[in-house]
């Protein structure tokens, strides 16, 4: 009796969980692993993997402005593409904490819930500066200064120029002819010097004075000079948090339930009594479209559209996400209304992609189920005439509603070995 030669495919509906038994089509495959799935249904052995490198407790690994950065032992390395060899940046990382980068003008900014900080020409440095306390100041006689009430405060500035915000204003009340001495000001040990603000006589704006070396500890203010330049006050530095983007010249950080952003280009002040947003539970992606920010919070995914001071919020889904996101151009995706990169994700039923004015699309609905995971690393990757988004995933926290039932499984031998 002759072998029978058995046809399997094409399968040109690709997987479908969803489906009972005895409805799905014959274009479509239940389960498949390690194979891969051509634009017309025809299946191919998925090519392995080579080990480059090991690392121990390493993660957060991303290509970020022209670096390759990752967490391993609790310290944030630059990789070196060619040996593979490790550069330590910053050290004393929590170990367990993942990092979320962005990149911003010239620096690429990193934060982990707990720290944060900056990348700069290849040198790591803070990314917020802190707020001082305010100055000790005291009047004095001997001056040029008019008699009145003035206020007073004090700010940490970078060798690179950045300032931090200003510290809460101090009243000093000077007669006439006199000055107004500043001791023991504050240290902070990335401070290249302090800048001196005064208000003047019974004002309330406080104006540049003077500066003072990180080795001064006084300052006096003598001469009836004013500078145009006004004090950066209540201004903080910006939080740490879980995710940190950049969109419309501002730097996002989702902080717990907290949405927050900095000051129009200046990715390290944040004016915390007014740029933020709150909700109902901890943020898990945070994706920037052309008109908007994505937000998924808990089991809702919301559009934000607009720019900060103008924003539209709505909820677009009961949808939850695992932590953890990719940008793809919308020609790879097969979205054809929109020509773009867009942001991709992993949300509690599956792939879905966010497009500009709040338009979700999912991706692998409604033939596909999958489980939920707390977190996910998403890549897109092109071979051979495949388009693919890998996902991996950890820490499962509940199964979909896949449709199960009884099917035969089947290997395939020849020549004695398992093809």
């Amino acid at each position: 009796m002759a072998d029978e030669v058995l046809k399997l495919g094409p399968w040109q509906r690709g997987l479908d969980n969803r489906s009972r038994e005895d409805r799905l089509s014959p274009a479509a495959l239940r389960e498949a692993a390690n194979l891969d799935l051509d634009p017309y249904g025809i299946p191919r052995r998925r090519k392995g993997y080579t080990l480059r490198a090991s690392r121990t407790g390493g993660h957060s690994l991303a290509s970020v402005g022209g670096l390759l950065l990752q967490q391993t032992g609790g310290a944030l390395v630059v990789t070196d593409l060619g040996g593979y060899a490790d550069t330590s940046l910053v050290s004393g990382l929590n170990p367990r904490l993942e990092v979320s980068y962005c990149e911003f003008a010239d620096a690429i900014l990193w934060t982990n819930g707990e720290q944060s900080g900056r990348i700069r020409n290849g040198l790591a440095g803070p990314w917020g500066i802190p707020t001082p306390n305010p100055p000790n100041a005291a009047p004095a006689g001997g001056g040029n200064l008019p008699a009145g009430q003035y206020l007073v405060a004090v700010s940490f500035e970078m060798a690179d120029g950045t300032e931090g915000g200003a510290s809460t204003a101090r009243q000093v009340t000077v007669s006439a002819n006199g000055v107004i001495v500043f001791t023991g000001l504050p240290g902070w040990q990335h401070a290249y010097r302090r800048n001196l603000y005064a208000s003047k006589p019974n004002g309330a704006v406080l104006y540049y004075v003077g500066s003072t070396g990180y080795g001064a500890s006084s300052f006096t203010f003598n001469a009836q000079a004013w500078h145009e330049t006004r004090s950066p006050d209540y201004l903080d530095p910006m939080p740490p948090g879980q995710i940190c983007r950049a969109y419309a010249g501002h730097v996002f950080v989702a902080s717990g339930a907290g949405l927050y952003w900095c000051e129009p280009g200046n990715y390290h002040l944040c004016r915390m009594v007014e740029n933020f947003q709150l909700f109902s539970d901890a943020i898990t992606v945070l994706e920037p479209s052309d008109d908007g920010l994505w937000v998924v919070a808990g089991r809702r995914t919301y559009w934000m559209g607009g720019v900060p001071g103008n924003w539209t919020l709505r909820q677009v889904a009961a949808l939850g996400a695992s932590a953890g996101a990719v940008r793809v151009d919308t020609a790879d995706l097969g979205i054809g209304e929109y020509s773009g990169r867009v942001s991709v994700w992993k949300a509690d039923t599956g792939i879905v992609a966010g497009l500009p004015s709040g338009q979700l699309r999912r991706l692998t609905d409604p033939l596909v189920a999958m489980d939920r995971y707390e977190n996910a690393a998403l890549l897109f990757r092109e071979e051979d005439g495949l388009t693919q988004i890998l996902a991996a995933m950890r820490n499962p926290s509940q199964a979909s509603a896949m449709t199960t039932g009884d099917y035969p499984s089947c290997s395939i031998v020849r020549n004695g070995v398992v093809v």
